[in-house]
């Protein structure tokens, strides 16, 4: 059997891939598989390696259908336990995105962190224009240099925003579900035929 040849870390597909594995802080590799027999190919579907080096990788079949490699790689990561769970530094959160959170010295010594977790982005299709090159973004932040620290998440901020609490995020969730079953029942009807008959 010929080793197949491993491509470079290849971007995440999805808000969710890239959710779980920036969470577990998890590489996405991409592995040629077409010169594995037949029979193990139609069978690989994902496999964690644990590298001396501290790196984790999950190596993916090339051109794996997107959905099938989110629901792959969550079950991998469930299947794994406790052995997936990242370390989280001392004083900082799990979802903290690892070297992005800034510490803030003041001149008492007293160092308080911007803490800054992963940001999920919808982006725009090609040959849109908007701020910030995208349609949607959010991320979790937590900040100790405010008065309620909380951690919250903001959307589009691309500095100070909109910091919503849980409950507020409970809305969001409501209103975008909302707005995406509308936005699913529009592409239902792009495909109805114009009615006949005279004007």
């Amino acid at each position: 059997m010929t080793t197949a040849t491993m491509t470079d870390l290849v971007p995440n597909p999805g808000n969710t891939l890239y959710t779980l594995t920036t969470e577990y802080n998890l590489q996405l590799v991409e592995w040629d598989t077409t010169s594995l027999d037949e029979y193990l190919r139609d069978k690989f579907y994902a496999h964690y390696l644990a590298l001396r080096d501290g790196r984790r990788l999950v190596v993916v079949p090339a051109g794996q259908d997107p959905d099938v490699r989110v629901n792959v790689v969550r079950s991998l990561i469930t299947h794994l336990g406790e052995d997936a769970a990242p370390p989280v530094e001392p004083r900082h959160y799990s979802w903290c995105a690892p070297g992005v959170c800034i510490g803030h010295r003041y001149d008492d010594g007293e160092v308080l962190t911007e803490h800054i977790g992963a940001e999920l982005r919808l982006p725009i299709p090609a040959g849109m224009h908007v701020h910030h090159d995208e349609l949607l973004s959010a991320q979790f932040v937590s900040d100790e240099n405010l008065v309620d620290e909380t951690p919250s998440v903001s959307f589009n901020s691309g500095g100070d925003g909109v910091l919503l609490t849980a409950a507020e995020l409970d809305t969001v969730i409501d209103n975008l579900a909302d707005f995406l079953d509308g936005l699913r029942a529009m592409r239902a009807e792009m495909t109805t035929p114009r009615a006949e008959g005279s004007s």
